[in-house]
């Protein structure tokens, strides 16, 4: 009996590994997918003096062969992201639409699009010069308003009084 005990805790034992074995597949490898944002390593350094140097310089030797859509849309996001010290709206969306018509099939194309659009909806309502110039313009018609509706109830008025002397002198 104690054979027989042997072999059916060993195939009890046998059949366990295997099943455990079977559940156990070595997991798959998925494909990792990596993104990869340039500006990202400036936004975190904030070393945006040397990473416009740095791109420039890409950009001064750029041939036709070479596509340097990247560091040109670097050099965009410098001029165009509002916590660079290089900030400047207009040539941040002039640079993101060079991109643009110069790499049209470029993935950084793409993103000089979706950029340009945001910099083209924020100037007008982000420069704060022109914000005040058009408070004050605002200010200006709503006083120009007030004024015509006060000159429309004295014409009224005056209207009825015309119409009233006129019944005056009918009767």
């Amino acid at each position: 009996m104690g054979s027989a005990w042997r072999w059916m805790a060993s195939g009890c034992m046998f059949s366990l590994l295997w099943l455990a074995g079977c559940a156990q597949a070595p997991p798959r490898p998925t494909p990792q997918v990596v993104w990869e944002f340039p500006p990202q390593k400036v936004m975190e350094s904030g070393d945006y003096a040397s990473f416009l140097e740095e791109n420039q310089k890409v950009l001064e030797n750029c041939t036709p062969e070479t596509q340097c859509d990247k560091a040109l849309f670097n050099v965009a996001f410098v001029y165009a992201y509002p916590e660079s010290p290089y900030y400047n709206r207009p040539e941040g969306l002039r640079r993101m639409q060079e991109v643009v018509e110069k790499y049209p099939q470029s993935a950084w194309a793409y993103e000089a699009k979706a950029m340009a659009v945001l910099l083209k909806t924020r100037i007008v309502f982000m420069e704060p010069k022109k914000r005040m110039r058009m408070k004050r313009q605002l200010k200006s018609k709503e006083s120009k308003i007030e004024k015509l509706q006060d000159q429309i109830e004295r014409s009224r008025e005056i209207d009825l009084e015309i119409d009233r002397k006129e019944r005056e002198l009918l009767q």
